[in-house]
C-alpha cells in the first residue's frame, strides 16, 4: 500500500494520480535523468546524445515513446531489455501478456537501431507470424517520425502471398509460414523468432528454421577474428575477442505454457538446467551428453 502524506498541494496530487499505474512512489531527488547531464563533447550536439540514449536497453521506454509513438509498461521495458541483452531468449507467458506486440516492439527496435538486420518471423501457420507483423504495421501506420525517417517506395510494409516484408533503411523482416519446411529452405537471417513455439513441428524447427542463422552478419570479420584467436593461442599472445560479433544471430522462442511432455516445455526445461550448470563441464555432459 503507498503511503501518501497529508495536506497534498494541488500540483502534487495531480503527479501521484498521473503515476499510480507504475505502483511505487517517485522521489525525483533520487532518480538520475541523463537528459540533464549532457557530456561537454557533445553540448554542441545534443541529438547524437539523444540518439546514443535511445541505443542503451535500459532507455528502451524512451526510444519506443519517441520514435515508435508507443509507451510501454515498466515490465514489458524489462522483457525487451532482456531479448536485446540474450542471444537464446525464451518468452514463456500467460494470455494477455502482450507477447505478440512485444516481440513486433522488439523487431522494429532491432530494424530501427541495427545495420543489416535480416529478422524472420515464424509460426506453425501464416497467420500466427501475421500478427506480428500486423502490430508493427500498426506502430507504423502510428508513428509519423518514424515514417519520415525512413522515407521511400521501399520502406514500410508490403504483402505477397507466401510472405510479408517490412523493410527500414537496409533492414527487412520478413512473416512466413512454416508448413512442411520445404518452401522457406535456404532462408538466412540474423535473428529468427518463432511464435506460440508449442505449435511448431519440433522437426521442421530444428532441421530448417533453427539453421536459418547458421550464418553470421559479419562473415568477413568473424573469419577474421577466429584467426586471430588462433595464431594468438599459439603464439601465447593476449587476445581480446569481440563478443558483440558472436552476438549478432539471435533465435527467439515464445509462446504459452503447455503439456510437459510438449517440445516447448522440453526446450524450457534443457535451457533451464543449462542456465543453472553456469558452465560447468559435468552439467553440461550430463544435459547435453558426453559427444555434444
Amino acid at each position: 500500500m503507498l503511503k501518501i502524506k497529508k495536506d497534498l498541494s494541488p500540483e502534487e496530487k495531480k503527479k501521484i494520480l498521473d503515476e499510480a499505474w507504475l505502483g511505487v512512489q517517485l522521489d525525483e531527488k533520487k532518480l538520475i535523468n541523463p537528459l540533464l547531464k549532457i557530456p561537454p563533447q557533445l553540448e554542441e550536439n545534443p541529438h547524437l546524445y539523444f540518439l546514443y540514449l535511445m541505443t542503451r536497453p535500459e532507455y528502451f521506454s524512451f526510444a519506443c515513446k519517441e520514435i515508435l509513438n508507443v509507451e510501454i509498461l515498466p515490465f514489458q521495458a524489462v522483457v525487451l531489455k532482456n531479448l536485446w541483452n540474450h542471444r537464446f531468449p525464451m518468452m514463456v507467458c500467460s494470455r494477455g501478456f502482450s507477447k505478440t506486440f512485444m516481440l513486433a516492439v522488439y523487431s522494429l527496435l532491432q530494424m530501427f537501431l541495427g545495420r543489416n538486420r535480416q529478422i524472420v518471423v515464424t509460426g506453425s501457420a501464416f497467420r500466427q507470424s501475421k500478427l506480428v507483423f500486423e502490430y508493427c504495421e500498426r506502430i507504423w501506420n502510428n508513428s509519423p517520425l518514424l515514417r519520415d525517417i525512413f522515407r521511400g517506395e521501399n520502406q514500410g510494409p508490403s504483402h505477397s502471398t507466401d510472405s510479408w516484408n517490412f523493410r527500414l533503411g537496409d533492414n527487412i523482416l520478413r512473416a512466413i509460414p512454416i508448413g512442411t519446411g520445404e518452401k522457406i529452405r535456404g532462408l538466412r537471417a540474423n535473428i529468427v523468432i518463432s511464435d506460440e513455439f508449442k505449435s511448431i513441428n519440433r522437426e521442421v524447427f530444428e532441421s530448417v528454421v533453427a539453421g536459418f542463422t547458421s550464418v553470421s552478419s559479419d562473415v568477413l570479420n568473424l573469419v577474421k577474428q577466429k584467426a586471430s584467436e588462433k595464431l594468438a593461442k599459439l603464439l601465447n599472445i593476449e587476445f581480446e575477442i569481440d563478443e558483440e560479433l558472436l552476438k549478432n544471430n539471435q533465435l527467439i522462442i515464445a509462446g504459452t505454457c503447455d503439456y510437459s511432455f510438449n517440445h516447448f516445455a522440453e526446450y524450457h526445461k534443457k535451457w533451464r538446467e543449462f542456465i543453472y550448470s553456469r558452465g560447468e563441464k559435468k552439467e553440461l555432459a550430463r544435459i547435453f551428453g558426453e559427444d555434444n
